[in-house]
């Protein structure tokens, strides 16, 4: 189910890779209920290949305050990372949010990374002073050479020498993908498949950042062709506004890693996932965020947490309670939640949602745009309401609809036999 790390765990711009039987999960962290990006330190979690709904936390991978990891004379917070190995080793390129960029290593995949060396410039382009952008993206291919993509609206790329911490010189590129023929924003990201680079990155088509597009070329180093749009998290919060991920075969299914934010902001963001499917040109199919994760299908008797809401309308947004509760709050008249999608063997009679409504109101639930059931909300506190719906067997968009009410908060629903 989507998110798919514990809810209390907020790491946005996640990048997927797989190293042996496991998939790990390298992205930044965001604090709750902190103004801002991202913290100084990475975490990373993984999976079993074979086993997608539990994920291992393996504590701090890097921290900018070491010890063995210091950089001295800067505590800004840790932007969007990326992994690759090569030869045993295991290379974190990483950026802090004054575009220090940098790359540390372990033997390990999960970390802990040490002896951090910041990213120049190679000598014929700028003079070879330090590389000063955000959103390092490390790509390696068949021939064991690789490749750093980095920056935003205009993206950067270069071949790294072979011990992965200079450019090669003679092969910056500036401008790999840019704004105006790719709609690029930030957040660079590169995969191959069947032959095909495929460039994956934060796009600004829309008008906010909240699509994440991608280019497909021939070359690693391109150039790159504009293809399209994969996934958008633009309904996941009303003040919705950067995505950031990629994409990565598991055990033969394709997924699309990205992050939705919460808290009535950009920030609190949180790792969701889609499968995706390849077309025979080679294009991705475009997605709709949804609330399945990395499951097949979520049966109407299970707790759907509110976090699971995929689409938000009318100002009300997702939050952590100060009991550490999730929950979709702000709550009024006009406002909507979808969870997409929930299958239902058409025995169901009964919803049960456990909410809020400190001057009542009106809950109305729908399955694709028929009316299933609705309860009038008692007034007060926080408390469950059941009341009679009327099911059939299918899988459907369920789509929470408050006609009534204000200031109210949800926290679960389930359908009852």
């Amino acid at each position: 189910m989507n998110p798919y790390l514990p809810l209390d765990c907020y790491i946005p711009d996640g990048e997927p890779h797989v190293f042996g039987n496991r998939v790990y999960l390298y992205g930044s962290r965001d604090v709750f209920g902190r103004d801002d990006y991202c913290d100084t330190t990475y975490r990373v979690f993984s999976a079993s290949v074979d086993d997608l709904q539990h994920w291992t936390d393996h504590g701090i991978s890097f921290s900018v305050s070491g010890p063995d990891t210091a950089l001295p004379g800067n505590e800004k917070p840790l932007y969007a990372p990326d992994v690759v190995e090569k030869d045993g080793t295991y290379y974190l390129f990483f950026c802090l949010s004054d575009g220090y960029e940098g790359v540390a290593v372990s033997d390990r995949p999960e970390g802990p990374f040490t002896d951090p060396v910041q990213l120049c410039y190679p000598p014929d382009v700028n003079g070879g002073k330090p590389l000063c952008h955000i959103d390092p993206a490390v790509f390696r291919d068949d021939d064991g050479q690789v490749y750093l993509y980095w920056g935003q609206v205009h993206a950067q790329a270069a071949r790294l020498t072979p011990d992965l911490r200079h450019i090669e010189p003679g092969t910056y590129q500036w401008g790999i993908i840019d704004e105006e023929h790719h709609f690029f924003h930030e957040g660079s990201s590169v995969r191959k498949r069947n032959g095909v680079y495929y460039y994956i990155y934060c796009s600004i088509r829309t008008g906010r950042a909240t699509s994440m597009d991608y280019a497909t070329a021939d070359s690693p180093l391109g150039p790159f062709t504009y293809r399209g749009t994969i996934v958008q998290n633009a309904d996941c919060d009303p003040c919705s506004w950067n995505i950031h991920g990629s994409i990565t075969e598991i055990n033969g299914q394709w997924y699309v890693f990205y992050h939705r934010s919460s808290n009535h902001s950009y920030f609190a963001r949180r790792a969701c996932v889609e499968r995706i499917t390849f077309e025979e040109d080679g294009s991705i199919r475009p997605v709709v965020a949804s609330s399945m994760g990395f499951e097949t299908c979520l049966m109407a008797e299970r707790v759907l947490p509110a976090p699971a809401l995929c689409a938000l309308q009318g100002g009300c947004y997702l939050t952590q309670l100060e009991n550490g509760a999730q929950a979709l709050v702000q709550i009024a008249a006009g406002c909507q939640g979808v969870y997409r999608y929930v299958t239902f063997t058409g025995t169901e009679t009964r919803a049960r949602v456990r909410v809020k409504a400190p001057k009542g109101g009106c809950l109305v639930i729908q399955a694709g745009h028929r009316e299933w059931g609705r309860v009038r909300l008692q007034a007060g506190d926080w408390h469950t309401e059941e009341f009679a719906i009327t099911s059939k067997p299918g899988t459907f968009a369920i789509t929470l609809s408050f006609e009534e009410g204000e200031q109210m908060a949800m926290t679960t629903l389930q359908f009852l036999s």
